[in-house]
């Protein structure tokens, strides 16, 4: 599962990335090449990146929520989880619906 953004000459300003696992969350395990598993119940999200000259402006938040509505309308995912720095717990903590842990989240769908 992937999304991404470019401007019109083609830079990349935002990607997410993530796949179905059978676990309840994201781990190496569930990140690792080969690892996806298409009746997974869990979306792990691996990667949110948005371009330095296009943070805090809006994309990592359009990016995310576009990712979370195609994700829920997967038919048999349960969940979306990730794994986050600490410092970008609080950009995440505004689209789920549970306190995060530092390391490891869910959103049960």
């Amino acid at each position: 599962m992937f999304e991404a953004s470019e401007d019109v000459d083609g830079l990349l300003l935002a990607m997410i990335h993530g796949t179905r696992t059978s676990s309840t969350y994201a781990s190496n395990e569930s990140m690792s090449i080969g690892s996806h598993e298409t009746d997974g119940p869990t979306v792990a999200i691996h990667t949110l990146c948005v371009h330095p000259g296009w943070r805090a402006k809006g994309l990592g938040t359009t990016i995310l929520k576009e990712f979370i509505r195609r994700v829920q309308a997967e038919n048999g995912v349960q969940r979306i989880a990730l794994v986050a720095h600490d410092k970008l717990v609080p950009f995440y903590e505004r689209y789920f619906k549970k306190p995060l842990s530092q390391l490891t989240v869910g959103l049960d769908l």
